[in-house]
């Protein structure tokens, strides 16, 4: 299938937006100090475009699934990591061989909008387990260095969790185009953990994924907890919703939940359903780097709140 050509400045809807920001600037009655104000603060500038044009192209699909959040990360947290300490961090616990994932580290590519940073987690593909055997290491590797609970004890199966069709895909397209499956057990992903969608249910934050995005699944979100415990300390904290799971609950009930790692009294490991919205979580997403971005079948990115 071939790629639909996206649009710019220079095509007859882009030119049409640029006429509307020409008539508004003209009527804006700036003298040149003013203007000159304006230049000076081109970064915001830009933002404050981009950010209104992502809102404006906004998928109105499940809008409803969505409500005002103020929630923060802690303030512990002040971002990720040096992505050198992730790399070796993750393979003293799992015992990986880290060399290629470190030689990776030291040539990244340009970090793709959206993404708060680079982030290293498990890679279950570069392991000889499944999936629900890698997740079930995780979650013990965090049970070992903290009070954790797992609601889903005994329910990690094939039957009961997958991971969304989007994540795979979006994942082995990352992986062949930065390198990354060539042995050793961890992949380095650019990634946001919940902010953008925060307040958002997993069905309404998959709806407004940018092109070159996909949610994190609960393998990426548990090994970014095991480098970043600081993230979750406190109920008043923002959660993190795993988008990159499916969970079931058997009954050929449908796969109509995602997990999620949240704080009450200590880290908790469980599942919510797809279409709820909270304002106290939001969905944890992944971004291909900019060049060679897969088309998306719908939707367009909307920026943080």
């Amino acid at each position: 299938m071939s790629k639909k050509r996206l649009t710019t400045s220079r095509d007859l809807p882009g030119l049409r937006a640029v006429g509307l920001f020409e008539a508004a600037y003209n009527q804006a009655n700036l003298d040149n100090t003013r203007a000159m104000r304006i230049l000076r603060r081109n970064g915001e500038l830009a933002n404050g475009f981009a950010k209104l044009l992502t809102d404006l192209a906004m998928s109105s699909w499940y809008a409803d699934e969505e409500l005002n959040s103020e929630c923060l990360y802690s303030e512990k947290y002040h971002g990720p990591r040096p992505i050198d300490e992730q790399i070796t961090a993750l393979a003293a616990i799992f015992n990986f061989d880290h060399s290629h994932a470190l030689k990776l580290a030291k040539h990244l590519p340009e970090l793709p909008h959206g993404a708060e940073g680079w982030f290293a987690v498990l890679d279950w593909k570069q392991t000889a387990l499944t999936y629900c055997e890698v997740l079930e290491k995780v979650l013990a590797a965090i049970k070992s260095k903290r009070n954790f609970f797992n609601h889903q004890d005994g329910r990690l199966g094939a039957e009961y969790l997958r991971q969304h069709a989007r994540t795979t895909i979006m994942l082995q397209k990352f992986r062949d185009q930065c390198n990354q499956l060539v042995g050793g057990g961890i992949i380095i992903v650019p990634a946001q953990l919940g902010m953008w969608h925060r307040g958002r249910s997993v069905r309404r934050s998959h709806a407004v994924f940018a092109r070159h995005e996909f949610g994190l699944d609960a393998v990426a979100v548990g090994s970014i907890l095991l480098t970043h415990p600081e993230l979750q300390t406190r109920w008043e904290h923002l959660q993190i919703d795993c988008a990159g799971n499916e969970y079931a609950l058997g009954n050929d009930g449908g796969w109509q939940l995602a997990p999620s790692f949240h704080f009450a009294s200590s880290l908790k490991f469980g599942v919510r359903l797809y279409n709820f919205a909270d304002k106290r979580y939001g969905s944890a997403t992944g971004f291909l780097p900019p060049r060679q971005q897969p088309q998306s079948p719908r939707r367009n990115h909307v920026q943080r709140r």
